[in-house]
């Protein structure tokens, strides 16, 4: 399983909670890998606040 940069994070947010990863790859057209995307970035993307609390 791996995304796309267009992939959208609130399908990326579903692919973790649906899958229990901890990370995922993001790969290019050609499935080149570009990096990865981890369960705290999505959700801090999801939820911007948490990541406030985190920081506070």
């Amino acid at each position: 399983m791996t995304a796309t940069i267009e992939t959208s994070i609130k399908r990326v947010a579903k692919i973790f909670f649906k899958y229990n990863f901890v990370a995922l790859p993001v790969v290019d057209d050609d499935g080149a890998m570009q990096g990865i995307i981890t369960m705290r970035d999505a959700l801090e993307s999801v939820y911007p606040e948490m990541k406030e609390e985190a920081h506070a």
